[in-house]
């Protein structure tokens, strides 16, 4: 398993991750900060956890994990686990969990608003960063 994680990390380009709104730097980022809840899209990376966490690759179900957001709406965090979620919603759980605040969008999961799961100990009101 983790040989697999170090692959996937040491073969990871930027370009996996974020992209400029608009594919336009200046402009991208104005438009993210005017239109969206971050400066940045992170689409691919919402893509590209799509392509390495499914059934039938090697990262599959049967995996027991765990992952965190917080909440904008209640300020409080938020744990999935794999019985928790549908296998196909866990890419966009991890997401959720990655998006820190004013640099990636906020993630619409389920009924909640998430952010970065680290939000909570950072003593944070998530209510004013969104």
């Amino acid at each position: 398993m983790s040989e697999w994680v170090s692959g996937r990390w040491s073969n990871l380009h930027n370009s996996d991750v974020w992209n400029f709104w608009n594919d336009k730097k200046f402009h991208g980022l104005v438009h993210g900060l005017k239109h969206e809840s971050g400066v940045v899209n992170d689409q691919p990376l919402l893509d590209y956890m799509r392509s390495q966490i499914n059934p039938a690759g090697k990262y599959g179900e049967g995996r027991r994990s765990i992952v965190a957001a917080t909440s904008a709406n209640t300020g409080e965090e938020v744990v999935y686990n794999s019985e928790d979620i549908p296998f196909e919603d866990w890419a966009q759980a991890v997401v959720s969990s990655a998006s820190i605040p004013f640099v990636f969008p906020s993630q619409h999961f389920r009924s909640d608003l998430l952010m970065d799961g680290g939000m909570c100990s950072w003593g944070v009101n998530p209510a004013i960063t969104v």
